[in-house]
């Protein structure tokens, strides 16, 4: 009952799995009297619940999924001394102050670099927060002390759980599912490497066990790594890591913002300080709203064309690209960095 109550299960959850768990000590003391729990009990106290027949999918019968459920969590602490939550709840999870605001970093982070849809970074954050929880359960008391092994268990306990019966936990995570989770992670390792709590960068090893998917290895992986180049005032680099891109006019739901490959690319640009170059990738976005629709990075591509085309001395086109950009960004909180940036370089060019 003590793991149940450090997970944050409500009093309900822990009074139901109490029940569960005294009606199977009582089964056991009228059926095998020793204090032993063991794979033959299990499927003789479920046999007596009829958790297996068609009542089971009836209304009103939740009380035998219930059962399952409790069954397989006491089978999951006698066999790893531990439990993996079916349903996080992460609202219950109360993190370490080290790791909290590590992780609050890492979404401002987010924000002001890969600018993120506020729904993708909400996946994302709640997410991150199980896997601290998972990661400090497992003795991981400060972020320094992550190991690779422990990223694998926690893949496993997330995308690999086995059945029981017709219940999966988690509702059975589906493989896209899964490499949204492997990117969130990989993600959030290259800022530990990055701000040097880790010193070897762990997410080069997550990347192997999804070797085939397409949109996490030629949209994904190359766009987090030129992020992170650029983050590192490694334009050139940030280059050669977009070289591989495929589909960088966008990817589905939960991966970076549409065309976000060719944002960071004309970013790259004009750290080279290569207007020509820059202006003609954030002309994409111009080119093509009916992909980029709200994305945060389509209004910061109006600011991108104004540098670059400031970079190439034409003042009138970078004040009327610098204009378009302000009035997208009219209703905007006015203490946002990039914002007051914008007008100062603005303010310039008059």
């Amino acid at each position: 009952m003590g793991e149940i109550e450090r997970l944050g299960y409500s009093r309900r959850s822990r009074n139901r799995y109490r029940a569960i768990w005294e009606y199977l000590i009582e089964f056991s003391d009228r059926n095998e009297p020793r204090d032993e729990f063991s794979g033959d009990l299990v499927v003789r106290f479920l046999e007596e619940c009829r958790v297996g027949d068609e009542k089971m999918e009836r209304p009103a019968q939740g009380w035998r999924k219930h059962i399952v459920w409790g069954v397989k969590v006491l089978a999951d602490f006698a066999k790893t001394g531990r439990i993996e939550r079916a349903f996080a709840d992460v609202d219950a999870i109360h993190l370490v102050s080290a790791m909290q605001n590590t992780l609050r970093d890492y979404v401002e982070y987010c924000n002001d670099r890969l600018h993120l849809r506020p729904g993708t970074l909400y996946v994302r954050t709640r997410e991150l927060t199980i896997l601290l929880d998972f990661l400090y359960s497992k003795k991981a008391r400060t972020l320094d002390q992550i190991q690779a092994r422990d990223l694998s268990e926690f893949l496993s306990c997330r995308a690999d759980l086995p059945l029981l019966g017709k219940i999966r936990r988690d509702h059975g995570l589906q493989p896209r599912t899964v490499a949204r989770i492997v990117s969130d992670m990989r993600s959030f390792l290259r800022f530990l490497a990055m701000r040097g709590i880790l010193q070897k960068d762990l997410s080069v090893e997550l990347p192997k066990q999804y070797p085939s998917d397409t949109l996490l290895q030629r949209l994904e992986l190359p766009s987090v790594r030129a992020s992170v180049e650029l983050s590192r005032k490694n334009p050139t680099g940030a280059l050669r890591a977009l070289q591989g891109v495929s589909y960088e006019l966008g990817g589905g739901p939960h991966l970076p913002p549409a065309m976000y490959p060719v944002y960071i690319r004309g970013e790259a640009y004009l750290a080279l300080r290569q207007g020509k170059e820059a202006a003609a990738e954030f002309q994409k976005f111009l080119d093509h709203r009916s992909i980029v629709l709200n994305e945060p990075i389509g209004a910061l591509a109006h600011l991108g064309i104004g540098r670059a085309y400031a970079l190439q001395g034409d003042t009138v086109k970078a004040r009327a690209a610098y204009q378009d950009f302000l009035a997208l960004w009219k209703d905007a909180d006015p203490d946002i960095p990039i914002l007051k940036q914008a007008k100062a370089e603005y303010a310039k060019l008059k």
